[in-house]
This record gives structure tokens, C-alpha cells and sequence, in this order.
């Protein structure tokens, strides 16, 4: 075999070693989230490795599986056999995703995590009640307020994919935002959002109705004219109450963890995603007028749309 047709050879057993190290091509393919149950089938999908042929040496490369587990090849043989020739590019992971992996894997010592079926009422249960404050126009704080009622404000009902997805982001124990691609679920075609709460106590409480409270109580900060057009503001937090009271939001799915920190006690860390997402810069967040009154179907006692 000439020079170039191994050279050829051995570049290919590394493309198809890169194509199936670490994340299958079915899920690099895969551009939203699938819980376990509905994960998809990967075993036809991952190309097979190329093994070396009788009395051919591999380079460094060739010699790590996709476990990262040496085989018998000596790095001095490579080297010897390799020296005065162009090497093929090692397989290095991005700077980017390295700093991202190494975020992501840092780990943490979860005492409990997940949410029950009470918890999961209380949420939906707080959500619409402080929707529906707004929307029958009894909310009277703001900066300034009162805030005016809402014609078009959605019931928020229970996602179990949006709660998997933040499960699993919250059992990472890290305290800030991830990006709307891990976010997206298969089952809907819309953008996620998000509010995120944190608290460290003595021993471990389950509180949904502070977390959510608290979201909603930066209506202290929101400026009743910004109803017809959103804007950030740039002195205060508003993004968590906007989120929670965004009209066409229909679903929400929320994960919990207790997780020890660096000192006694338990730290809890709260994620909600909803879809479809909020906050969107110069859209409004409800139409007003009376409550219920631009529902499509059906209303409720409060005001919200069914």
C-alpha cells in the first residue's frame, strides 16, 4: 500500500472513530430533548469501527475506543513508524465545549430531587391564581401601577416533558440559565422559557409557593404601560413576574433538587420551563380588556382562557 492510500485509510478510521466517540450520530442529529421512555433507537445509526488490518500498526488516534481505553499499540511503536510523517489531527474537544463539560460534570452531592404530585398542583394551583389576579385587574402594585386586566390570559397546565427537561437541568446544581436548544422538547414546536429560585436553609423544605410568589412579586418594579410592548428594565429584575403572567404560555413543567453545598444545611434549587416562552422584546404580554373576553373557547370562573 502506497504512502497516500494509508494515509487515506487511516484518516477515514478516524472520522468514523470521531463520528461515534462519546455522543451517537443519532442524537448529534437530534435537535430536541427526548426522555428515556421516548429516546431514539441508536444501534443502526453508529457507524463500526475500522479495525487495522494484519500487520498494520494504528495511529495514536485509531487507539482509543469510544471508552477511551488503550489498546496494546506502545506510543513508542507510533512514534518510530510516524516520525517523518504528517500526523493525522488529533481529536481535540473544542475549548468551548470543554469549558461546557467540565461545568456540566462538575457534579454535586444531591440529597433528594423531583417533583410529587402535590407539588406539581401547588405550582399550577399558585400560577393561575396570580394569573388570574392580573387578568380581573386586581393587581395594584407597579412601578406604576395597578396593572390592567387581561382578555387573552391562558390556563397553565402541567407538562411532564418541560418537567423532565428541567429536572435534569436542575439536577446539575448549578444556579443559572440554559439555552433554548436544551430546552426545546420533541413534542412541541415552540421556544422554552424559564424562571429559576435558589435558597439555602438549615434542613430541607419544599416551599413552590415562596418560589413562585417571589417571581411574581417584581410586578413592584413593572411599568403598567410595558403591557402592550415588553422591554427589559435596565434598574431592575422584571423577567421572572413577565414570565409567569405572558398570556399565550399555555404549558409549564418544573424539577427541584436538595442538594448539600459547601457548608451544613440543604441548598434547593427550583426550575420551571415554560412553553411557549415569554419575554419576547416588544411583544406584549396580554391584550387587555376584560378578562376572558378574546378567549377562543372556553372561560373560567377567573377569568382565564381553557
Amino acid at each position: 500500500m502506497s504512502r497516500r492510500s494509508r494515509r487515506n485509510a487511516l484518516e477515514k478510521s478516524v472520522c468514523l472513530l470521531k463520528r461515534s466517540d462519546g455522543v451517537p450520530k443519532a442524537i448529534i442529529e437530534t435537535s430536541c430533548v427526548l426522555p428515556p421512555s421516548v429516546s431514539p433507537s441508536i444501534s443502526s445509526s453508529v457507524p463500526p469501527s475500522v479495525p487495522p488490518s494484519a500487520g498494520q500498526r494504528t495511529p495514536r488516534e485509531a487507539r482509543y475506543s469510544t471508552s477511551n481505553t488503550r489498546t496494546t499499540y506502545s506510543r513508542s511503536s507510533y512514534s518510530r513508524r510516524y516520525r517523518s510523517q504528517r500526523r493525522v489531527p488529533r481529536m481535540s474537544t473544542p475549548f468551548t465545549s470543554y469549558r461546557r463539560s467540565r461545568l456540566e460534570d462538575k457534579g454535586c452531592v444531591i440529597h433528594s430531587s423531583g417533583v410529587n404530585k402535590t407539588e406539581i398542583q401547588i405550582i399550577l394551583d399558585v400560577h393561575n391564581r396570580l394569573r388570574a389576579k392580573v387578568a380581573s385587574g386586581n393587581e395594584t402594585r407597579g412601578a406604576p401601577g395597578p396593572q390592567p386586566p387581561a382578555a387573552d390570559m391562558e390556563q397553565l397546565v402541567w407538562n411532564p416533558e418541560l418537567a423532565w427537561v428541567a429536572q435534569r437541568w436542575s439536577d446539575r446544581c448549578v444556579f443559572e440559565h440554559d439555552s433554548f436548544a436544551d430546552r426545546k422538547i420533541c413534542s412541541r414546536d415552540y421556544e422554552v422559557g424559564q424562571n429559576l429560585y435558589y435558597k439555602w436553609e438549615g434542613r430541607k423544605i419544599s416551599n413552590w409557593k415562596l418560589a413562585v410568589e417571589s417571581w411574581y412579586n417584581e410586578v413592584d418594579f413593572f411599568n403598567k404601560d410595558s403591557t402592550s410592548s415588553f422591554m427589559p428594565n435596565d434598574s431592575a429584575v422584571i423577567s421572572h413576574y413577565t414570565q409567569v403572567v405572558w398570556a399565550s404560555t399555555k404549558e409549564v413543567g418544573c424539577g427541584a433538587t436538595y442538594y448539600v453545598p459547601f457548608m451544613n444545611g440543604i441548598s434547593r434549587l427550583y426550575v420551571c420551563n415554560y412553553g411557549p416562552r415569554g419575554n419576547q422584546v416588544y411583544g406584549a404580554l396580554y391584550r387587555q380588556g376584560a378578562p376572558g373576553s378574546l378567549c377562543s373557547g372556553a372561560v373560567t370562573q377567573d377569568g382565564l382562557c381553557v
